[in-house]
């Protein structure tokens, strides 16, 4: 299966883009975590949150996997 990407109307999740933006409101930071059932919207999400972020002059980068766990790779971006 590949990601879907954006969806073509977006609705809903209003829970989660609320901590996102109070993240950004408070600088305080956090990590999301987002799983869920095959064909739910993750990757959707995802691609909401990350407009989101462009939006608001956040700085978005698209990392490896390895990115994850290894420090190297991460000081890259």
């Amino acid at each position: 299966m590949f990601d879907r990407g954006k969806a073509k109307y977006f609705h809903g999740r209003e829970h989660e883009k609320k901590i996102f933006h109070k993240a950004k409101k408070t600088k305080s930071g956090t990590t999301f975590l987002i799983q869920g059932s095959p064909v739910v919207g993750k990757t959707a999400l995802l691609e909401e949150l990350k407009q989101i972020a462009i939006d608001e002059n956040w700085g978005v980068v698209k990392i490896k996997p390895n990115g994850l766990w290894d420090a190297g790779q991460l000081k890259k971006y």
